[in-house]
């Protein structure tokens, strides 16, 4: 019984201690790259951040077709409108 307790102490010091790797996909200070299989890559750049119950990221519009002839400015990322996280 001691054992364990000295065991859940030292656990329970050392805690605030301890640190993790940040595996996010998306963050709002960095561009994130991703490749596909056949090597194409592409980034994501977050234009701005909703913090209420999640998170919501907004990415930068991208140029985008509209048809075979006319293409729009405004377009959604090719990661969509916002990303909830």
């Amino acid at each position: 019984m001691k054992k364990v307790i000295a065991i859940l102490w030292y656990a329970l010091m050392f805690l605030p201690f301890l640190s993790a790797q940040n595996y996010q996909t998306i963050n709002r200070n960095r561009i994130t790259y991703f490749s596909n299989a056949s090597g194409k890559i592409k980034c994501v750049r977050i234009d701005s951040v909703k913090n209420e119950k999640d998170s919501v990221f907004y990415p930068f519009k991208n140029i985008r077709p509209l048809n075979y002839m006319c293409h729009t400015p405004f377009g959604p990322s090719w990661i969509g409108e916002k990303v909830i996280i």
